[in-house]
């Protein structure tokens, strides 16, 4: 499904090349669960924002279903975006103007109300949906946010430390929203400093300096 081919991300700071990647390559199969892991500087977000077509590599491939995604425009990958992935990150990104109903079906393809009420109705949202983001707690939030990220049925979920602001009741019921997406055929990557979704992994990919270590 995703191809990674000795791909690199290079930064220029105070004069410097700063490699936040350094020739990755890496297979991921439809359908797995991949925790890649890493402290902080490791390039684990970097890595996680170029699989999902928001930062173009220095140089190296990346193949979603044999496509190289950085050959496209950018409305092209714009539309690959919104039909394929979905992001989850660490601080939300719910527009704090909207009720959780509305944020979910602001990133939809179309009109899915009734799809988006019974996502968060499955999420335990059912009473907070009308709800604004200000008046809900960080697991809310998160929940909220999953559910944004499965409106359009994408391939994959991408999660940039989905669990990093909550206490351990919530990042389980979190990580059990990705499972279930993954048992329905998804494939999730999940980017961490952290252990809670090993359990749930097929693989653990650990990276450092910008490099997969074994």
């Amino acid at each position: 499904m995703i191809e990674i081919k000795d791909l690199s991300k290079v930064y220029i700071s105070k004069g410097e090349e700063v490699k936040a990647l350094d020739h990755v390559s890496l297979h991921i199969e439809n359908g797995e669960f991949i925790v890649i892991r890493g402290a902080s500087g490791s390039g684990k977000t970097t890595l996680l924002l170029m699989i999902g077509a928001m930062l173009k590599p220095s140089s190296g491939k990346l193949l979603f279903d044999e496509q190289d995604i950085y050959n496209l425009s950018a409305t092209e990958r714009n539309q690959f975006r919104a039909s394929k992935v979905g992001f989850v990150f660490q601080m939300f990104h719910l527009l704090p103007y909207l009720t959780l109903l509305e944020n979910v079906n602001v990133m939809s393809l179309g009109q899915k109300n009734a799809e988006a009420e019974k996502m968060l109705v499955d999420l335990g949202l059912g009473d907070r949906m009308h709800h604004k983001p200000n008046a809900l707690s960080a697991g809310e939030k998160q929940r909220a946010a999953v559910a944004r990220a499965l409106i359009n049925h994408p391939k994959i979920i991408l999660a940039d430390e989905p669990t990093g602001n909550l206490d351990p009741e919530n990042a389980e019921e979190v990580l059990k929203s990705f499972v279930q997406f993954h048992k329905n055929g998804g494939t999730v990557i999940v980017v961490t400093h952290g252990k809670e979704a090993d359990k749930y992994a097929d693989r653990i990919i650990s990276l450092k300096n910008g490099k997969i270590v074994i």
